[in-house]
């Protein structure tokens, strides 16, 4: 641990100066603790003492125990988000995150900021997007921009129309861009671009639709590439972008079985595609391999888990989720951090407070599917709907919604330790 070396480099130093008198010659052999003293913890010799809440006699960061015996994972700080806002999406980036929902007595739809250290903005509106429209997929740029698909819905006629917005950091509409999809899928924001993920009706009688990819430039939203490709029948569920601008799609079927596919930035040509018993979702790791979130069904139900890939598409191995066979817990979000490790929030969540419990599970796993700590907290009430955030730094957000016996429930956002 930190702390003991560096007292043993200071008793080095000590012992190196010419004529410097030892440790023991200041401090006889047989002195002893005062009456009514306690000796100070010394964080780093396996012994767990005074206000340690670990110690696992090493100095490495993120096993579990902290350098400074402190637990890994551990809350940073918690706040919870004013009543009434029908609060039910977020986004982040290193420094801020942004959670959006409607309020019908402000009269649309808004969004507050939370720092890095749990301090909470000023309520917002949306810009420009009037009660009877809606809003989806918000992303949020480097610079604070929020990034986010409108629906604009007719009074007369009741069609749908949809457009990619860019709002400046202070709630002012940057540009517009109006988009012929049918659903909206996912928005990501890498470096100067933005890629928007949607589904397009091909054929008005047999229903079938099209993945339909856009590529804007997010100072001016100039579109820089579009592609179609045939949707197999699954909808577009999750998007995920390489710095390289490399990006993989997932989509899932009425029967919950899932495709992932990987694509170079403007070509509708996959690098490869695979089809899947089941896809909860997935995350990316910077040097190209990925993680899938899968069931495995066996005669009493089914249960969690994760399944790491190479780049290319060829499976590695895998690994359960589950604390138990059969438990009813769900895998319900995947991250990766900037140190390659993979993060795993677990729950039950429900609509029922019969059905939902009220803790969560987090988990840290290595890129190579090794367990590296897990700890569960306790909401104290039933939990209707979870989801996880991890930002470039390595914190950890949980956004939750419980029952608290009003209509809308209490959100909370909670930031982890990695």
């Amino acid at each position: 641990m930190s702390r003991v070396l560096g007292l043993a480099l200071l008793g080095l130093s000590f012992a190196c100066a010419p004529g410097a008198a030892s440790l023991e010659d200041e401090t006889s052999g047989d002195a002893d603790v005062g009456e009514g003293e306690t000796e100070a913890p010394v964080c780093g010799n396996g012994i767990v003492e005074g206000d340690e809440a670990c110690d696992d006699a090493n100095d490495e960061a993120r096993d579990g125990c902290e350098s400074t015996c402190e637990a890994s994972g551990r809350r940073l700080w918690t706040v919870e988000l004013p009543a009434g806002g029908g609060w039910n999406e977020q986004a982040s980036n290193d420094e801020e995150l942004v959670v959006s929902g409607f309020d019908s007595f402000l009269g649309g739809h808004i969004y507050t900021r939370i720092s890095a250290d749990g301090v909470i903005g000023d309520l917002r509106s949306y810009p420009r997007l009037p009660r009877e429209g809606g809003r989806s997929s918000t992303a949020l740029a480097p610079d604070g921009s929020l990034v986010y698909f409108r629906r604009l819905t007719s009074t007369l006629t009741g069609e749908e129309a949809y457009s990619v917005r860019v709002a400046s950091p202070d709630g002012e509409l940057r540009w517009a861009a109006e988009v012929d999809v049918a659903h909206p899928g996912q928005l990501s924001v890498v470096g100067d671009q933005i890629i928007a993920t949607a589904s397009q009706n091909r054929d008005e009688e047999s229903g079938l639709d099209d993945w339909w990819i856009r590529s804007f430039d997010l100072e001016s939203g100039a579109q820089l590439y579009q592609w179609t490709r045939p949707s197999e029948g699954f909808f577009p569920l999750e998007l995920g972008v390489r710095g390289n601008g490399q990006f993989m799609i997932g989509g899932v079927a009425d029967d919950c079985s899932g495709l992932l596919g990987s694509y170079q930035p403007g070509s509708p040509q996959a690098l490869w595609t695979d089809g899947l018993d089941f896809t909860g979702g997935f995350a990316l790791f910077d040097d190209g391999r990925f993680v899938n979130v899968g069931h495995e069904h066996y005669a009493g139900g089914w249960h969690g888990r994760l399944d790491f890939y190479e780049p290319d598409g060829v499976l590695r191995g895998s690994v359960s989720t589950d604390i138990e066979l059969g438990s009813d817990e769900r895998v319900t979000g995947v991250a990766s951090d900037a140190a390659g490790d993979l993060i795993v929030l677990h729950a039950r969540a429900a609509w029922s407070a019969e059905i939902a419990e009220t803790w969560y599970r987090l988990s840290k796993y290595d890129a190579d599917g090794r367990l590296r700590w897990e700890s569960s907290f306790d909401e104290g009430l039933p939990i209707e709907q979870i989801t996880l955030d991890v930002a470039r730094n390595g914190q950890i957000r949980v956004v939750s919604r419980v029952m608290d016996g009003t209509y809308e429930g209490q959100m909370r956002v909670h930031a982890h330790a990695p």
